[in-house]
């Protein structure tokens, strides 16, 4: 089944003479790992972000389970509960004071009711190990730290597609282990997984497909 589905689609930031991303036509279908590589800004991020609808495309159309986005209020609320982006920095990630109020603001938004939100946020401590920082402010916290609450606030939504923007980036060899074994997880029980990554090692070893882009066009699609 296809998820999301980008047709001819091309973005340009205000003031560049050049596309961000120009043309590009991909789909991500349930069930599959997908790795997005290529040179810095080649259009990786940029890609995520329209995937997120934090970007609105000039020229094309993005579909999410066959239907073209609505960049409205609700149409945006709906996206996102589907669709989770866990940016590189996960300072532009982290908005309330301690680790248990980061993973409740979501599901607050959401309106659901306390026993939900109690029970989500319990289950998300135990699963991304988290409980012993449970009530640590946000600002103390080590980078590794910081991504894996990142990570764990985009999941206690239960998206079905997870967009991950360089999650390796700055972690040690454990941490990064850890990590890999993370997504695995995730996908096991799942979700959809697209990476943007520099780690070339890892994506020709985790992923089902490979998408490069280069200076904002797809070069190409590899399995």
């Amino acid at each position: 089944m296809s998820l999301m589905e980008f047709d001819r689609v091309s973005f340009s930031y205000p003031c560049s003479h050049k596309p961000a991303v120009e043309d590009i036509s991909l789909t991500f279908q349930e069930g599959k790992r997908y790795a997005l590589i290529g040179r810095n800004g080649c259009g990786k991020t940029t890609l995520l972000r329209l995937a997120n609808g934090l970007y609105r495309p000039q020229t094309g159309v993005i579909r999410w389970c066959g239907r073209q986005l609505e960049y409205n209020g609700t149409g945006l609320r709906l996206l996102r509960q589907n669709v989770g982006l866990v940016f590189q920095n996960p300072e532009q990630q982290l908005v309330a004071t301690t680790v248990v109020e980061d993973l409740s603001y979501g599901l607050c938004n959401l309106g659901l009711p306390e026993g939900e939100i109690a029970r989500r946020v319990e289950e998300t401590l135990d699963t991304f190990q988290l409980r012993e920082i449970a009530y640590q402010p946000v600002n103390y916290l080590s980078l590794g730290e910081k991504k894996r609450l990142a990570l764990a606030d985009v999941m206690i939504l239960k998206p079905k597609l997870l967009l991950l923007d360089e999650p390796m980036a700055y972690l040690d060899y454990v941490q990064r282990a850890e990590l890999k074994t993370q997504l695995y997880k995730i996908h096991q029980e799942g979700t959809t997984i697209v990476v943007a990554t520099h780690e070339l090692d890892f994506a020709y070893s985790w992923a089902d497909e490979i998408i490069m882009l280069d200076k904002g066009r797809l070069v190409s699609v590899s399995f």
